[in-house]
């Protein structure tokens, strides 16, 4: 957890806001959670910051453990591995994969979850930062891989009655694109709502998908913040990964 001294925007030569941030890591990527707190609060926005990092890595870890491919015992684990039987999950969970369906439908296949066997044949059946470090031993090892193709999600069978899940046999889904977007959701909706708490708003950045919710900044520190995940979201795209980004 790196919490990151907070600053605010002065009017009249008085600071009226302070924006504190604490970092960590999560999901793959790099994870950023900044908490808006009124000067004259009775906190000190660094003690607010570093509260906020530690419940969204909570709240981040307990979805990761639902949701990530490479926990064998994860649910998405036991629902690619149920051989076309149905699994009852989390509502978390259910609600992410019907999203995933949905987006399927609502794209015309242009976004497919079905892409798991797809990812596994090109390499990809490890995790994002295992890749990195084994990138120069593994250059070539999956160059002559051939393509599979993407299944779909015509098959996919969702109960709401019992939140359970049934994928066709053979057929297996990957969420971590949108899983980190549904997860700055529910983590930033969480922060929010936590008893107690001393800011006004804040805002998740999962590795580049991003939620606010509550009070906005004034617009000279927003548009310092927006500008400063514009730069990363450019470094990322020129460089492959957000990882070799600074802050």
């Amino acid at each position: 957890m790196t919490p990151v001294r907070g600053r605010g925007p002065r009017y009249g030569g008085r600071v009226v806001e302070r924006v504190g941030v604490a970092r960590f890591r999560a999901m793959g990527t790099d994870v950023e959670v900044l908490v808006l707190v009124d000067a004259d609060a009775a906190v000190d926005v660094d003690v607010a910051a570093k509260r906020a990092g530690e419940l969204a890595a909570g709240a981040v870890e307990r979805l990761e453990a639902r949701w990530s491919r490479f926990r064998p015992e994860s649910e998405l684990t036991r629902v690619n591995t149920a051989g076309g039987a149905p699994v009852v999950v989390s509502s978390d969970t259910f609600a992410l994969v019907a999203r995933a369906v949905d987006a399927w439908r609502s794209t015309g296949g242009r976004y497919d979850p079905s892409v798991l066997a797809a990812l596994e044949a090109a390499g990809y059946d490890r995790s994002f930062d295992a890749l990195v470090r084994e990138a120069d031993a593994d250059a070539d090892a999956d160059a002559d891989a051939a393509p599979v193709a993407a299944p779909g999600c015509a098959g996919v069978v969702l109960d709401p009655q019992v939140r359970s899940v049934r994928l066709p046999a053979g057929v297996t889904i990957d969420l971590g694109g949108i899983g980190k977007g549904y997860a700055a959701d529910l983590v930033s909706d969480e922060l929010l709502a936590e008893p107690g708490a001393r800011w006004r708003g804040v805002v998740v950045n999962l590795g580049g998908d991003l939620r606010a919710r509550g009070a906005a900044p004034a617009l000279r520190h927003a548009t310092r913040a927006i500008a400063r995940v514009t730069a990363a979201m450019n470094c990322a795209r020129a460089s492959g990964s957000f990882a070799s980004c600074g802050p």
